[in-house]
This record gives structure tokens, C-alpha cells and sequence, in this order.
């Protein structure tokens, strides 16, 4: 789960900061499917650290959610 699973302050600007893959960072989001229709998000926003939201980042959370199977596609429950 999101609080014993990561270590958010830790792994989120590990993450942000990977140049080698990442040259321009990123945002990282640490996402739990709580239920189909409940997705739990944690968000490290690049250069300016925990953040309370992320319109993009939970647009694509919700696609990359449906294509691996963990959520349901609207309409299709």
C-alpha cells in the first residue's frame, strides 16, 4: 500500500532526479487501486517536491490503471 509500501520522500526524488533515463525529470505519481472506482495517488511534482494534485498525472494514472487490467473502462463494469 501507498504508506508502507514506499517511501515517499525518499523514492520520489530518486525518481524526479534519474537523469540517466529522465534527462528533463519528471513528475512521479505512486498510485493503490483501492477499488474499481477508487484510485489512491501520491504525487512528487518536478522541482517542487509533494504536491496535493495533478490533473495530468491522474488522467494518465486512470489510462495506465484501465490497459493493465487493474481498473474496469467506463461503462464496461
Amino acid at each position: 500500500d501507498l504508506e508502507n509500501d514506499i517511501d515517499f520522500e525518499k523514492d520520489g526524488p530518486a525518481l524526479e532526479s534519474n537523469t540517466d533515463a529522465f534527462p528533463a525529470k519528471i513528475n512521479v505519481e505512486f498510485v493503490q487501486v483501492m477499488s474499481p472506482s477508487h484510485l489512491k495517488m501520491k504525487v512528487w511534482e518536478r522541482g517542487a517536491g509533494p504536491t496535493l494534485a495533478c490533473g495530468t498525472g491522474a488522467c494518465a494514472l486512470t489510462v495506465a490503471a484501465i490497459r493493465a487490467g487493474k481498473i474496469p473502462r467506463s461503462g464496461k463494469e
